[in-house]
C-alpha cells in the first residue's frame, strides 16, 4: 500500500467515526460548555502515553515511507485510536 493510500483510509475512517450521530451530542454540549452554560462536565484526556501502546497496539503501526507523512500517519492514527477507544467528549 502506498502513503496515500494508507493516509485516504485513515482519513475515511475518521470522517465516518466523526459523522456518528453521538458526535452531534458532544458538540452540543461543547458549545455549551465554552458559552458557560455547562449541562455536564466534560471529559477529555491531555495526557496519553502513546510510545508505551505504539509498541503494543496493531492499529497504531505507522507505514508510510515519507518521513513527513509518518508524522501525519502517527497523528491520525492517534486520533482514531483516542476517538474509538477512549470514549471521551
Amino acid at each position: 500500500m502506498n502513503d496515500h493510500t494508507i493516509l485516504r483510509s485513515l482519513v475515511e475512517a475518521l470522517a465516518q467515526h466523526a459523522a456518528l450521530p453521538i458526535q452531534e451530542e458532544r458538540r452540543r454540549l461543547w458549545r455549551a460548555n465554552n458559552d458557560l452554560k455547562p449541562v455536564r462536565p466534560m471529559v477529555t484526556m491531555l495526557e496519553i502515553p502513546w510510545g508505551e501502546f505504539e509498541r503494543d497496539v496493531e492499529a497504531l503501526v505507522v507505514r508510510c515511507e515519507n518521513p513527513y507523512l509518518r508524522q501525519v500517519e502517527r497523528g491520525l492514527r492517534q486520533q482514531l485510536f483516542e476517538a474509538v477507544h477512549m470514549k471521551t467528549d
